[in-house]
């Protein structure tokens, strides 16, 4: 779900969003499903207050 989170608020091809979790795991110290369920959280948050 969060990679097409990202692809669809950025336009990214599905590796280029499966990148942006890889580079987002790496440079925070993180797992990438930590990443993935930490983006997904974010934007279900969001969803709530609308």
């Amino acid at each position: 779900m969060a990679k097409g989170l990202l692809m669809a608020h950025t336009g990214a091809t599905p590796d280029e969003a499966f990148e942006m979790l890889r580079r987002a795991s790496q440079r925070e110290n993180l797992k990438l499903s930590e990443v993935a369920t930490r983006i997904v959280s974010k934007h279900e948050s969001r969803a709530e207050q609308t």
